[in-house]
C-alpha cells in the first residue's frame, strides 16, 4: 500500500506541474532571426564614428519597369516613395520642408505607425543639379547652381594656393580647421545656390529629364539607388532598431503598402527582415507539421515495439508530458522557437523514446517471469535506474560538448536539450513505474523465449565465428570513410535556411542582378588625420574600388572617392569626361570645405543634412578613418572567406602597409560563429569521447570496458564525417549539431549492452554464453530504440529548410550505423578481448577477497583494483615447482587458491619450512632486484596464482605512486615477519642484513619517485 500511495503522490505532482507548464505554452513565440541566432560574444565591433545607423535594420523596396525613368515614371516613383515616408518617426520629415505641392501634404500622420528612421530614393535625396538647366531663360539668378558654387570655392583656394594658411588642418577626433579667408569671401559660394539647385521637384520636360538621369546615374548612386539600365530603382528603408512594433507587424504593414504601390510598376520588398519573417513562418509550419508526423510515428513505433495499449499510451504520455514541461520552461525563460531551438522538441521526442522503451521493456520482461505487476515494476526500475542514468549522462556529455563553439544560440540549444533529457529521464524512472504500480495487470503478447534465444544464439555464433572478417571489414570501411574527411568543405550558405522556391530569396537574387546584393561588408581603413582626402590617397582608393568590383561576387563598392568624383562632376557642370578625382589638391580641399560648411546655412538645412550624413557614412570627422561599403551577392561561407581575403589583400597592395585595415559585417560575424561551431564541434567530438570514456571508467571501473564502449562509437562518427565529404553536403549549421549528439545517443546502447553483459558474467566466465544472454534481454530494445530514433529524426527530412532536411537525413543514417556497430562491431570486439578484470575473476570465480590478503592490508578498493590491473593470473598443477632455490627471478606470487609448501635445501635435502594458504605472498625478495631464490616453492594442490613482476613496480610507481607506496609497506612488513619466522625455525640468521638493506633502498627509491 505504501508503494501505491507513493505512486499516487508522484502522479499527482506530475499532473499539477504539467497543468502549470501547459498554461505557459501559449505565450511561447516564434522567431526567424538569423543575426540574433548566431552571435559571437565579440561580434560587436568598434568602427569609430564612421558607420551611421549600423544597428538599424535595412530594407529595400525595388521598383521595376521599362518606363521607370520617364517623366510619368519618376512621378510614380516619387509617389511610391511618399507612401513609405508616412512611416517616418522624425517629427519633421523631408516632406514637411518641401514645397506646398508635396506628395504627402494631405496625409494625416496619426493614421500610420511610425517605425522608419529614413526613407531614401532618387526622388527625395535632393540630388544636386550639375547644370543650371534653366539657362535657356538667360536669367542670371537661375543660372546660379552647384557648378558656380564649387567653382567659386575652388577659386578661393586657388588664389591662396601658395599661402600656408590655405591648407586645411586636421586634428584627431575633431572637425578640421579650415583656412581663415577674408570675411565673406568663401561664404559667397553659397550665394550661387537656390532651392532650384537640387532636384526637389521631378523633371517637367524631356530636357530636364535628360539632366536628371545624368545626375542620378553617377557612381555614388549607380546600383545603390539606380540600376545601370535605368529599369530599376531602390527605395532604402531604415527600421528603428528598438521599434515599438514587432517584426511581424512591420513586415505585414510594409507588404501591404508594397501591394498598394505596385499599380504601374512591379514593386518588391527585399531585406534581412523580410527573410527572417519568411523563416519565422516556415518555422511555424514546420513545427505544426512535425507535431503531426511525430505523433503518428510515435504511435506506430510504440505499437510495433509492445503491441499492447499500455505499451503505446504510457511511453506516449511520458513524452507528451516531457514536451509540455520543456516548452513551458522555454516560455518562462523567454526563449523563442528560432531556426535552431524549434528542433529541440524533435530531439527530445527522439532521445526520450530510448529511456521509455527500455524501462517498459524491462517491466514486461520481469512481469513475464514473476506475473506480479508491482514486483515487475520495482525490479525493472531498480535494474534500469543506473543504466538509464548513465546513458542519459553520456548523451548529455555528448551534447554538452557543442558549447565549445561559444555561440549563444548553440549554448541555449544545449541547455534546453540537457533539461529535456533530464525531464524525460526522471519521468521514465518515476512516472512510468508509478502508473504501472496503480494499473491492473497488463496483457502481454506471448513470445517464445526459447525461439528468441535460439535466434540470438545463431546471431552471436555468426558474429564470433566471422569476427576477424567483420573486424577487418569495419577497419577497411573506416579507412574509406576517413578518406572522405579530407575533402570536407565547411559551408554556410544562409540561403539553405530558406526553401528552394523561396519568394524572398528570389527577390534578393533579382535585386542583386539589377542593383547590388544585400550582403553588406564594410572595409575600415585607419591612418593619420586628413590622410584620406589627399589626392594621391584618393586615387589609390579609386583603384582599390575598381579592383574589388572585378570580382564576380562583388556588385558594388562605394566610398568617399565616389563623393569627391561627384563633387568634381558638379563643379564641371555635368561634363562627364575628366570628372574623376581632381588633379589639384586645392580643388579637393575646397570641395571638402564647401560640403562641411553647407550645414551651417539655414536655407539648405535638409540638403546639407543629407550631404553631411553621406560624409559621415564614408569618413570620420577628421578624415583619419574611412569606410568602403562593399555589397556582395553571396552568403556562402567559403566564398565570403575567399572574398574577404581578396578584399584585404587588395587593400594592402593598393593602400600600403602603413594603413590599418579591417573588414566588418554582420554576415562575417555570422560566419565566424558558424566556424566556431564547426571547429568547436571537432574539438567537442574529441572531448566528448574522452569525457564519456572517463564517465564509463568510473561506472564500470575497467579500462577495457571503457575502451570497448568507445571503439564501436568512433566508427559512426568517422562514417558521418566521411559521408559529409563524399556527399558534398559539407560542414554547415545542421551537421555541426550531429556528431556530438550522435556520440551520446550511440553510447547509450553500448552501455545497456555492456551492463547486462557484466551482470551475466558475474555468474559465468564464458563470454559466448554471457553475450547470448545479454542480447536476448537488451538486443531487441537496442534494435527498437535505434530504429525509433532513426524514424523520429527522419521527421526533420520533411522540413521546409534544406539545412534541417540535411540534418534529418544525416542523423537518421548515423543512428542506423550506430545500430550496426552496437550489434555487430561491439560483439566482435568483445569476443576478441576479455572484458573481465582480475578483480572480477578473483572475486567471482575463485571467491578470493583481495581486501583480506595481508599484502593489500589497509588499502582502499580503488587502490587494490588499480594495482591488480597490472598483474596476471597463472595456473599450476599439483606437485609443480613454482620456484626453485638458486634460480634467478623477478616475480613474486600471491596465492589465490590451493596450497603450496616452502622448502629450504640443507645438507643436500629439501626441508619443509612452511605451508602457505590462500592469501599468502611468496617470492617477494626477487622483485626488489634480480636475486637467486632463497627457497623452493612447490604446489601441494592445483593452484591459481596472481603473478606480480618487477615491471609491475615500474608501472605502479609512475601511475599510482600512493597505492604503490602502501603496497610496498605491506610487502616490507610481510618480509620482516617471514625473516623472523625463518630465523627462529632454523636457529640462525638468514641473508644477514644485506637483503634487508637492499630492500629498504628500493623502498626509498620508489618513495622518492612519488
Amino acid at each position: 500500500m505504501r508503494i501505491k500511495a507513493a505512486s499516487a503522490v508522484i502522479i499527482l505532482v506530475i499532473v499539477v506541474l504539467t497543468a502549470f507548464f501547459l498554461k505557459q505554452i501559449p505565450l511561447l513565440k516564434y522567431s526567424g532571426s538569423i543575426s540574433d541566432l548566431i552571435v559571437v560574444d565579440d561580434a560587436k565591433e568598434e568602427v569609430a564614428d564612421v558607420l551611421l545607423e549600423s544597428d538599424d535594420e535595412q530594407l529595400v523596396i525595388m521598383v521595376s519597369g521599362d518606363d521607370l525613368f520617364t517623366i510619368s515614371g519618376l512621378t510614380e516613383l516619387n509617389r511610391i516613395t511618399g507612401m513609405f515616408e508616412r512611416f517616418l518617426i522624425a517629427s519633421k520629415t523631408v516632406a514637411e520642408e518641401a514645397p506646398a505641392d508635396d506628395k504627402n501634404a494631405s496625409e494625416p500622420d496619426r493614421e500610420y505607425p511610425r517605425f522608419l528612421t529614413s526613407v531614401l530614393s532618387v526622388t527625395n535625396t535632393n540630388i544636386p543639379k550639375s547644370n543650371p538647366i534653366n539657362d535657356r531663360n538667360f536669367d542670371v539668378k537661375t543660372r546660379m547652381g552647384c557648378k558656380y558654387a564649387f567653382q567659386h570655392a575652388e577659386h578661393c583656394y586657388e588664389r591662396l594656393i601658395i599661402d600656408p594658411l590655405s591648407q586645411i588642418k586636421y586634428f584627431g577626433d575633431r572637425p578640421p580647421v579650415f583656412p581663415n579667408f577674408p570675411e565673406g569671401w568663401f561664404e559667397e559660394s553659397v550665394n550661387y545656390l537656390t532651392h532650384q539647385t537640387f532636384w526637389q521637384v521631378m523633371p517637367q520636360d524631356e530636357f530636364e529629364l535628360a539632366h536628371f538621369i545624368k545626375d542620378a546615374s553617377q557612381p555614388i548612386f549607380n546600383r545603390n539607388l539606380v540600376s545601370t539600365d535605368l529599369k530599376h530603382a531602390a527605395i532604402l528603408l531604415t527600421v528603428e532598431e528598438n521599434a515599438s512594433f514587432d517584426q511581424e507587424s512591420i513586415i505585414s504593414t510594409l507588404k501591404q503598402m508594397v501591394a498598394e504601390a505596385g499599380i504601374l510598376f512591379k514593386t518588391t520588398i527585399v531585406g534581412n527582415m523580410d527573410l527572417q519573417e519568411e523563416v519565422r513562418e516556415n518555422i511555424i509550419k514546420d513545427s505544426r507539421y512535425f507535431v503531426i508526423i511525430s505523433l503518428v510515428f510515435l504511435v506506430i513505433s510504440y505499437g510495433f515495439s509492445f503491441r499492447t495499449v499500455r505499451g503505446v499510451l504510457l511511453p506516449f504520455a511520458t513524452l507528451m508530458i516531457a514536451e509540455i514541461w520543456l516548452l513551458g520552461i522555454m516560455s518562462l525563460l523567454g526563449y523563442s522557437l528560432n531556426i535552431v531551438l524549434y528542433i529541440v522538441p524533435v530531439f527530445l521526442v527522439a532521445i526520450g523514446t530510448s529511456a521509455s522503451i527500455r524501462v517498459l521493456s524491462h517491466y514486461y520482461y520481469h512481469y513475464a517471469i514473476t506475473k506480479d505487476s508491482l514486483e515487475a515494476s520495482l525490479a525493472g526500475t531498480r535494474e534500469m535506474a543506473v543504466t538509464v542514468l548513465t546513458a542519459s549522462a553520456t548523451t548529455g556529455f555528448g551534447i554538452f560538448m557543442l558549447t565549445l563553439s561559444k555561440v549563444k544560440a548553440i549554448n541555449t540549444f544545449v541547455f534546453l536539450c540537457i533539461i529535456g533529457l533530464g525531464i524525460v529521464t526522471v519521468l521514465s524512472l518515476l512516472f512510468l513505474p508509478a502508473v504501472n504500480n496503480l494499473l491492473p495487470k497488463p496483457s502481454v503478447v506471448e513470445i517464445d523465449p526459447e525461439k528468441q534465444r535460439r535466434q540470438w544464439k545463431n546471431f552471436v555464433g555468426f558474429i564470433i565465428r566471422w569476427r576477424r572478417v567483420l573486424l577487418s571489414s569495419f577497419v577497411l570501411l573506416c579507412v574509406l570513410a576517413a578518406s572522405g574527411i579530407v575533402i570536407i568543405v565547411p559551408d554556410n550558405d544562409l540561403t539553405k535556411l530558406l526553401e528552394k522556391e523561396s519568394v524572398s530569396l528570389k527577390a534578393s537574387e533579382e535585386l542583386s542582378r539589377n542593383l547590388a546584393g544585400t550582403t553588406v561588408l564594410t572595409l575600415i581603413m585607419k591612418s593619420w588625420p586628413g590622410h584620406f582626402v589627399r589626392k594621391d590617397t584618393l586615387k589609390k582608393l579609386d583603384k582599390l574600388q575598381q579592383a574589388i568590383q572585378q570580382s564576380q561576387h562583388i556588385d558594388k563598392a562605394t566610398s568617399i572617392v565616389d563623393l569627391i568624383r561627384f563633387t568634381n562632376y558638379l563643379s564641371r557642370g555635368g561634363v562627364r569626361e575628366g570628372a574623376g578625382i581632381p588633379d589639384e589638391q586645392f580643388k579637393i580641399n575646397s570641395h571638402i570645405h564647401f560640403l562641411e560648411n553647407l550645414k551651417n546655412e539655414p536655407g539648405f538645412k535638409v540638403s546639407a543634412k543629407q550631404i553631411d550624413r553621406m560624409l559621415r557614412t564614408f569618413a570620420s570627422t577628421d578624415y583619419s578613418t574611412i569606410a568602403v561599403s562593399v555589397r556582395a551577392n553571396t552568403t556562402a561561407l567559403q566564398v565570403l572567406k575567399a572574398e574577404s581575403r581578396f578584399i584585404e589583400e587588395q587593400a594592402k597592395m593598393f593602400m600600403g602597409d602603413e594603413i590599418s585595415i579591417s573588414l566588418h559585417g554582420d554576415i562575417l560575424n555570422i560566419n565566424r560563429a558558424i566556424e566556431n561551431i564547426l571547429y568547436g564541434q571537432t574539438k567537442g567530438v574529441i572531448l566528448a569521447l574522452a569525457s564519456i570514456f572517463v564517465l564509463i571508467l568510473l561506472v564500470f571501473f575497467s579500462f577495457k570496458v571503457a575502451i570497448l564502449c568507445i571503439v564501436p562509437n568512433i566508427f559512426p562518427i568517422v562514417f558521418f564525417y566521411g559521408a559529409l565529404g563524399f556527399s558534398g553536403i559539407g560542414l554547415d549549421l545542421s551537421s555541426g549539431l550531429i556528431a556530438c549528439v550522435a556520440i551520446g545517443i550511440s553510447v547509450d546502447n553500448t552501455i545497456h549492452l555492456l551492463i547486462e553483459l557484466r551482470r551475466k558474467l558475474r555468474r559465468t566466465y564464458e563470454t559466448h554464453d554471457a553475450m547470448i544472454h545479454s542480447m536476448n534481454i537488451v538486443g531487441t530494445p537496442i534494435i527498437l530504440t535505434s530504429l525509433v530514433l532513426a524514424v523520429m529524426f527522419s521527421v526533420l527530412c520533411f522540413s521546409k529548410f534544406q539545412v534541417m532536411s540535411n540534418l534529418g537525413f544525416l542523423q537518421s543514417a548515423t543512428m542506423l550505423v550506430c545500430l550496426i556497430c552496437n550489434l555487430v562491431l561491439l560483439p566482435s570486439v568483445i569476443s576478441t578481448v576479455r572484458i573481465l578484470s582480475i578483480w572480477d575473476i578473483l572475486t567471482r570465480f575463485y571467491q578470493f577477497q583481495p581486501k583480506k590478503a595481508p599484502v593489500f592490508a589497509n588499502m582502499g578498493y580503488l587502490s587494490i583494483k588499480l594495482l591488480l590491473g597490472l598483474g596476471k593470473i597463472v595456473n599450476h598443477r599439483k606437485n609443480d615447482f613454482i620456484v626453485r632455490q638458486g634460480d634467478v627471478g623477478d616475480e613474486m606470487y600471491l596465492l589465490v587458491s590451493g596450497r603450496v609448501g616452502v622448502y629450504l635445501k640443507r645438507d643436500g635435502e629439501d626441508h619443509l619450512i612452511q605451508k602457505l594458504k590462500v592469501g599468502a605472498l611468496f617470492g617477494e625478495m626477487a622483485v626488489f632486484g634480480k636475486m637467486r631464490r632463497t627457497a623452493t616453492v612447490k604446489a601441494d594442490t592445483d593452484v591459481e596464482l596472481l603473478v606480480i613482476g618487477r615491471k609491475f613496480f615500474d608501472s605502479a610507481a609512475w601511475l599510482y605512486p600512493r597505492a604503490c607506496y602502501r603496497f610496498l609497506e605491506n610487502v616490507v612488513t610481510i618480509v620482516s615477519k617471514r625473516l623472523i619466522q625463518v630465523e627462529q625455525a632454523m636457529g640462525y640468521p638468514i641473508a644477514e642484513n644485506i637483503e634487508k638493506a637492499y630492500l629498504f633502498e628500493e623502498i626509498e627509491d620508489i618513495t622518492e619517485m612519488e
